[in-house]
């Protein structure tokens, strides 16, 4: 079966408010009360991740479990937003997103989740294995309007956020917000490929990029 058709099925269901959340995919949730550390852009990539086929996004149960589930989110995020200072909202000058998430993820590994299951060098391999670039690109402007949200509204913690989507959603994005989109895609692609890890869909992956060059070719 093609991984396309098995992550449309995923519905997945975002909520968050000071004192309480709810995040679930298909039949699995989880719910919490009382006030909560991590942001909603934080949380909302939980879902993001859960939206892609075998990746741990569930931060409860086992230690294994719940490392790998904050890995993949953190990684994820951590891509998104410096992919975001770079180009949506101009605050870097520093292109190489990737990069520097894989040196934030070092850390995380060797002090922040220590002990970690596997090395440093090991999950960032597992974690590109395991990722859609397609797929966590299409769902990206999702993070991008709450993040803008929080950076633009110093009492967004005190708000209340709800979403419904799927992993076949392809919600719009501006300018600035697709050009962040495409930049996450290559950037993971070229991952992949620097790492030898094979295409799980390559007649897509080759349209894809084909459709991009000519994008590029426009402005010469």
């Amino acid at each position: 079966m093609d991984s396309l058709v098995i992550n449309s099925c995923k519905k997945l269901s975002f909520f968050w408010s000071p004192n309480q959340q709810r995040f679930a995919c298909n039949d699995v949730a989880i719910e919490g009360f009382g006030e909560i550390c991590t942001d909603p852009s934080h949380d909302l990539v939980h879902l993001i991740i859960a939206a892609n086929d075998n990746m741990f996004w569930l931060p409860r149960g086992e230690r294994d479990a719940v490392c790998w589930a904050e890995y993949n989110a953190v990684f994820l995020e951590n891509l998104f937003d410096k992919t975001c200072n770079a180009i949506a909202f101009g605050t870097s000058s520093n292109p190489d997103a990737f990069g520097e998430t894989v040196k934030y993820m070092d850390w995380f590994v060797n002090q922040h989740y220590a002990p970690f299951p596997v090395s440093a060098t090991l999950a960032v391999r597992h974690f590109c294995e395991q990722i859609d670039p397609f797929l966590v690109a299409c769902l990206f402007p999702y993070y991008l309007y709450l993040k803008t949200y929080e950076r633009t509204h110093s009492n967004y913690r005190s708000g209340q956020y709800e979403l419904d989507f799927t992993a076949r959603d392809r919600p719009p994005a501006d300018e600035l917000g697709w050009l962040a989109q495409w930049s996450i895609y290559r950037q993971l692609k070229a991952a992949k490929t620097a790492l030898g890890i094979p295409s799980a869909d390559p007649d897509i992956g080759w349209k894809i990029e084909q459709a991009l060059t000519k994008i590029d070719n426009l402005d010469r």
